[in-house]
């Protein structure tokens, strides 16, 4: 193994170690570094995964409830279908979806649905951008052609991911259809290149 291999092994490694949110974040970011999940799709795969991961935790029962009964009842006078915040419970991305609904409400008459629903993907593709640049520090500079090709894929990650068939899913309290988990296995002898043992191969056949 060359001295360049090992220090580009050495860089990715310390990398992908900086990245410290949940597991779903950093499983993206690998997969979206190997060229075998590239050429399979199973980033973006990953990257459904991380998004309903943010969905399920961020997003409570009680803020899909309240947009449920708004849905159901009667349209309200013009600027009096805002959503309460204090009523919602979630985390940073609820409160998020609770400000782009309310800004949307206060100048027309809408469809609470399709509002919910374009609300919850905008604040999904906020947070997908705002992961990119931050890897992005890192990647770009970085010298290793694996990382800076992985930060690309996570930008075609994020224009072909189906942000709104995610928010539709998470409303309708549906599973997450979209999300393909079985794809997302990686043996444990598979390297960040996405080169399996030969052994493993063989013992798939």
């Amino acid at each position: 193994m060359s001295e360049t291999h090992v220090y580009c092994l050495t860089v990715r490694d310390e990398i992908l170690k900086s990245v410290s949110r949940p597991i779903e974040v950093r499983r993206w970011i690998e997969s979206a570094c190997r060229p075998a999940d590239q050429r399979f799709g199973r980033s973006l795969s990953a990257l459904q995964v991380l998004l309903w991961a943010f969905c399920t935790r961020e997003l409570s029962s009680s803020f899909r409830d309240e947009v449920l009964r708004r849905i159901d009842s009667p349209q309200l006078p013009l600027g009096q279908d805002q959503i309460d915040a204090s009523n919602c419970k979630g985390g940073p991305l609820e409160d998020q979806v609770v400000s782009y609904i309310n800004l949307i409400v206060t100048d027309t008459y809408v469809d609470m649905r399709k509002v919910a629903i374009e609300s919850i993907s905008k604040a999904i593709i906020d947070r997908i951008a705002a992961l990119i640049r931050e890897f992005e520090v890192s990647a770009i500079g970085s010298g290793d052609q694996e990382i800076e090709e992985g930060l690309r894929q996570m930008q075609r990650d994020s224009k072909a991911v189906d942000t709104h068939a995610i928010a539709r899913e998470w409303l309708s309290g549906a599973g997450p259809g979209t999300v393909r988990q079985r794809e997302l296995s990686v043996s444990p002898d598979e390297d960040l290149l996405g080169v399996a043992t030969s052994s493993r191969e063989n013992s798939d056949e």
